[in-house]
């Protein structure tokens, strides 16, 4: 009997702290507004440092890049790490990754266009403004 209730509170314990741990990996990217610094590398002309705000949601995590003008995008969430390629059809293509630190951020990021043979390479620094999207931020 001793043994049946060692191993019932084994499971309780051991399921407890999946649980935990569930949520503080979850809990690594906060959603909402946020403010998105890009330093674009790789023109032929010096490009001043970009600002945008941006809408994160639990089913987009990209920061800023959303599928339109023909491109489809694919993204993965590995721990608090979202990795994005994105393909157009004019040829275009780009990849990415960030890492959400709860309310901070920074990646990169590199789009290459067929057109003139051009890469542009981006690192991107990003902080948590607000819990609610504004319209702004969800271009």
């Amino acid at each position: 009997m001793k043994l049946k209730w060692i191993a019932v509170l084994s499971g309780v314990v051991l399921y407890q702290a999946i649980a935990v741990t569930s949520v503080y990996a979850a809990a690594k990217i906060k959603y909402g507004e946020w403010e998105i610094n890009i330093d674009v590398q790789g023109l032929p002309i010096a490009v001043p440092t970009q600002t945008q705000r941006v809408c994160l949601e639990k089913d987009h995590l990209v920061p800023g890049a959303r599928e339109t003008h023909g491109c489809k995008m694919k993204w993965t969430l590995n721990n608090s790490t979202v990795n994005w390629t994105l393909q157009c059809t004019n040829g275009g293509n780009g990849k990415g990754s960030a890492t959400y630190e709860w309310d901070k951020m920074h990646g990169s990021s590199e789009i290459n266009v067929p057109k003139g043979n051009m890469s542009m390479h981006s690192k991107l620094t990003g902080k948590w403004v607000a819990a609610t999207c504004s319209a702004q931020s969800r271009h």
